[in-house]
């Protein structure tokens, strides 16, 4: 049986169908002729031109790369190559659901370890260790945390990796939104897989880029990982398609230019949400010093005010959409991202104003 993922059904349903969208947690997709047009051979050779393009930009070896349908199945393979049925899997919460969904679904028994609010939803290495037993197999977590956007330094992962080590488990780093903290100039330094052998990184072009439509994954990993991941690869695909491998290294090639067009006015609006959300006397904001969403939660409604329903009722009367907080395992919050064109941003926290204090 195939265990289903609520908010991916729900995002299908409602994420990019609001002029006014605040859900979206990806750089717009762009235009083709944005981007010179495509380049190189589209045949086998374009699948060993993808790894070495991955490879060089997170500086790692050839070896340690496997190419996937983007993050949702890097996850994916990663974790069919690092759980048994019975494992022990410890998750951060509030949590991206597949990050639940994947080991449950590999019959594994998931743990929660709590990113506290009131620590500012920072990765605290005893809140792992509190959690930690001799069944724990694997440790999960994504940088930018997702659904706050709060960034864990590579510090704070190394000593989580660390004592991992010490107890013969893996960390497994969703680090999708990573490049948000340090945008990279043709290399991305900053990947957690430099910490450790135990240590597997999930990442993608789809987010930071604008590059969602297109797929373009993979999972770092160290020796029989790496190799587990590719039988994986081998028993469900076979290979990835040429072209879309031809359609990755292409992309690499103007990693440039992509950048640019991710980089203007993210950090004006992320201020701007932020001004909106100091006036909130009603909300708890995650306060993202990186990235393009953040995280609030109300404070003072009563917990029988049913937000999801709020919200979708907001989608249809006001045209202006975030995403619910229960699909993260938070009732009474939402996810709000600043992905839409600037010239719209206020007047969609305006209406979101207008859904959030309309009376019950």
């Amino acid at each position: 049986m195939v265990r289903r993922t609520k908010y991916l059904e729900w995002a299908v349903d409602h994420v990019g169908r609001s002029e006014y969208d605040l859900a979206s947690s990806g750089i717009m997709p762009f235009a083709e002729h944005e981007l010179p047009p495509l380049e190189g051979p589209i045949d086998a050779r374009a699948y060993g031109a993808l790894i070495e393009a991955i490879a060089a930009f997170n500086q790692v070896p050839d070896a340690s790369i496997v190419p996937t349908l983007g993050t949702s199945h890097a996850l994916f393979v990663a974790m069919s190559a690092l759980l048994s049925p019975g494992d022990e899997v410890l998750v951060e919460s509030p949590a991206y659901e597949p990050l639940v969904a994947i080991p449950e679904q590999l019959g594994a028994k998931v743990v929660s370890f709590e990113r506290r609010p009131e620590a500012r939803y920072l990765l605290e290495p005893n809140q792992v260790a509190a959690k930690m037993t001799d069944r724990t197999k694997l440790v999960v977590v994504t940088n930018l945390h997702n659904p706050t956007g709060v960034h864990t330094p590579l510090e704070v992962l190394g000593d989580i990796a660390a004592f991992c080590a010490s107890r013969g488990a893996t960390l497994l780093v969703d680090e999708v939104y990573a490049p948000f903290a340090a945008w990279p100039k043709g290399v991305f330094s900053a990947s957690a897989s430099q910490l450790g052998a135990n240590v597997v990184c999930v990442s993608s072009l789809t987010k930071c880029w604008g590059a969602g439509p297109h797929r373009i994954g993979w999972v770092i990993a160290s020796g029989t990982i790496a190799d587990t991941c590719r039988a994986h690869l081998m028993t469900t695909l076979g290979h990835l398609p040429v072209g879309h491998a031809a359609r990755g290294v292409h992309l690499f090639k103007h990693l440039d230019v992509l950048s640019a067009r991710a980089e203007h006015g993210l950090a004006k609006k992320r201020d701007l949400v932020s001004d909106w959300m100091t006036k909130r006397q009603d909300l708890a904001w995650s306060a993202p010093e990186h990235g393009l969403f953040g995280f609030a939660v109300r404070t003072k409604a009563p917990a029988t005010d049913d937000l999801r329903a709020r919200i979708e009722r907001g989608q249809r009367d006001r045209h202006v959409l975030v995403v619910p907080g229960s699909f993260f395992g938070v009732p009474q919050g939402f996810r709000l991202a600043w992905s839409l064109p600037e010239e719209r941003l206020t007047d969609a926290l305006r209406r979101l104003a207008e859904v959030l204090d309309r009376p019950a």
